[in-house]
C-alpha cells in the first residue's frame, strides 16, 4: 500500500500525523529564533514574530 493510500484510509493517523508535525515545527521554532513573540489580532488572525540574533 502506498503512502496516499494509507492516508485516504485512516483519518486519525492523518490527524495524529498533522499534530506530530505542529509540535515538531514549534519545536524547531523555538530552537532556531533568538526570540520569539505572538499576539491575537482578532477575527482569527494572529503575529509571530521571530527575532534572529545571529
Amino acid at each position: 500500500m502506498d503512502l496516499d493510500a494509507l492516508m485516504n484510509s485512516d483519518e486519525d493517523l492523518e490527524r495524529q500525523l498533522d499534530a506530530a508535525m505542529a509540535r515538531v515545527s514549534g519545536v524547531l521554532i523555538r530552537h532556531l529564533a533568538d526570540k520569539l513573540s505572538s499576539a491575537s489580532l482578532g477575527a482569527g488572525q494572529a503575529v509571530l514574530r521571530l527575532h534572529f540574533d545571529h
